[in-house]
């Protein structure tokens, strides 16, 4: 879903005929930080606690990337 919207906003943001940092380069960040919140406890938890159910969940993730 996280993927889905970003992309979504990704596409409206790629579309802007002046692109500016405030309303470009700001709300990209924006989803990154967004995106991150949400993937870095998996991506830790991959590092600290791999076993092969975390590391085929987390493969799947990384192709859906």
């Amino acid at each position: 879903m996280c993927i889905k919207i970003n992309l979504k906003k990704i596409d409206q943001l790629t579309a802007i005929d002046t692109p500016r940092w405030n309303n470009v380069m700001r709300p990209m960040q924006d989803i990154e930080i967004e995106f991150e919140k949400k993937w870095s406890p998996f991506s830790h938890l991959n590092n600290v606690c791999n076993s092969d159910e975390i590391r085929a969940s987390y493969n799947n993730c990384i192709v859906q990337l």
